[in-house]
């Protein structure tokens, strides 16, 4: 099986998969941990538990930096076969903690008694964390890597793809766990997601490496002899940090949800479990819908992508401010829903552009500065980075300021964050003049001293190739 429609078909698993075990726990990990026993009393409970949250985000911004090293010594294909095992492995642990636990003391395990071994149980329950999330990450990175080098020329539509899997993962994750939860106890939802994850493993063993027409054996100093050794970094680019930060705190103000939105939600609208994973999913669906169609458009309409996402940034920070009640009939049910969707809708705006915008900065700052751009595994561990610091940062943010100033206040301080970061990226964008570029094809073949796309009998996926290429991207 050697089409691109199956590295595609690979990544979309692997980014549902990995996204629904993320947010599986939201309506659901807070009780537990309160039933159990597991949390010490005042603030440090509360800062326990937001680092539960957060310490999968930390696991994969440690591994994520290791992506390009180890797609280059291990392959693309066993990175991501391997990753999914990892995940398995550690989530299925995570749900069996308390059951471990019980064994390791010899005494009988339930869901509502509270822990004679919760340091024991406690330990295990981070520990699993990371190891799912180090897993998820590399099976996540393993993947899209492969969609975009067998897809070449077609980034947007790859990164809404995944964004779309991403969103259906998080839309499913919560009313899947809170139902798994309610009928099998805390263990049945994290064993029934591991079995799905394992349905991965025969997709992964069939898809091979697509090559790009032979382009990865011509060096770069023979198409374009002009081009130096020197890499560009999107570490060291303004503009790429700008497009990762917008992307930073949209990701931020989903991770602050996470610890907090159920407890704010049953105190507001006496919503149970079931009620909160509802709540929970409204945010995600959209964002799942939106996915494929942003990127879609973003592929036939390169140049909106920096614009687009500015305004998803600022749309965000809105309605995080919007969130917490300022008038009363924002105190119901069809108000907390209505934020929730647009929350989605915001956020894949602010999301599903990153990559194909970040990739498009490097190609231009590349070809201005005759070094070669950073690698599609480059950014991707970038974006990545960036997706996972507002993630890991979210929860722990969340958890502290909530027990400090109140759900309300620190929700309204969040929205005027995300607002002034989007309207700062907008700037820098601006002054370096990425807000209306795009890696079109008249860009592509432009790079390759072309005056059109078959001037040489060239057709684009063979044109897109030979400006990777020429890039450095090989």
């Amino acid at each position: 099986m050697r089409t691109g429609g199956a590295t595609v078909a690979l990544m979309f698993g692997c980014s549902f998969i990995v996204n629904m075990a993320v947010s599986i726990v939201a309506p659901m990990l807070p009780l537990h941990l309160e039933m159990r026993g597991l949390l010490p009393p005042g603030s440090a409970g509360g800062i326990l538990k937001g680092l539960l949250f957060s310490v999968a985000s930390m696991a994969t911004l440690v591994v994520t930096p290791l992506g390009p090293t180890l797609t280059a010594k291990l392959g693309r294909r066993k990175m991501c076969t391997g990753g999914i095992i990892v995940f398995t492995l550690g989530l299925s642990t995570f749900g069996c903690s308390g059951v471990l636990a019980a064994m390791l003391n010899n005494e009988p395990y339930s869901d509502t008694a509270p822990s004679k071994a919760p340091y024991t149980e406690l330990g295990l329950l981070f520990l699993s964390r990371v190891l799912a999330a180090s897993g998820g990450t590399i099976a996540s990175l393993g993947s899209m890597s492969l969609a975009l080098q067998a897809n070449p020329g077609n980034s947007g539509m790859i990164m809404g793809s995944s964004e779309t899997a991403l969103g259906i993962g998080f839309s499913v994750g919560p009313s899947f766990g809170a139902a798994f939860f309610t009928w099998g106890g805390f263990v049945a939802p994290f064993v029934a997601v591991s079995v799905i994850a394992l349905g991965m493993l025969p997709l992964a063993f069939l898809v091979t490496r697509t090559p790009v027409a032979a382009v990865e054996s011509l060096e770069i100093g023979e198409i374009c002899p002009q081009a130096t050794s020197r890499r560009l970094s999107p570490w060291r680019s303004p503009s790429a940090l700008s497009v990762a930060g917008i992307a930073m705190t949209s990701m931020l103000g989903f991770g602050f949800l996470d610890p907090t939105l159920a407890p704010f939600e049953k105190r507001l609208l006496n919503a149970d479990t079931a009620g909160a994973g509802v709540l929970f999913s409204c945010a995600a669906f959209p964002y799942a819908v939106l996915g494929i169609v942003i990127g879609a458009f973003l592929d036939a309409n390169p140049r909106l992508g920096a614009p687009m996402v500015c305004c998803g940034g600022v749309a965000m920070g809105v309605l995080l401010f919007l969130l917490a009640p300022i008038d009363l009939f924002m105190a119901t049910w069809s108000w907390q829903i209505l934020v929730l969707v647009l929350v989605g809708f915001a956020t894949a705006a602010g999301m599903v552009p990153a990559v194909p915008q970040i990739l498009s900065i490097m190609a231009h700052e590349a070809a201005a500065s005759g070094c070669a751009a950073a690698t599609e595994d480059e950014v991707l561990s970038f974006a990545f980075s960036s997706f996972t610091i507002g993630e890991m940062l979210g929860p722990i943010i969340g958890s502290y300021a909530v027990d400090a100033l109140g759900f309300e206040t620190s929700v309204h301080i969040l929205g005027v964050v995300v607002c002034g970061a989007s309207v700062l990226a907008f700037m820098i964008l601006g002054a370096h003049g990425h807000l209306g570029e795009g890696l079109e094809e008249d860009t592509q073949v432009a790079l390759l001293g072309e005056t059109h796309v078959n001037a040489h009998g060239m057709d684009m996926p063979r044109a897109v190739g030979l400006a990777r290429a020429m890039s450095g991207q090989h």
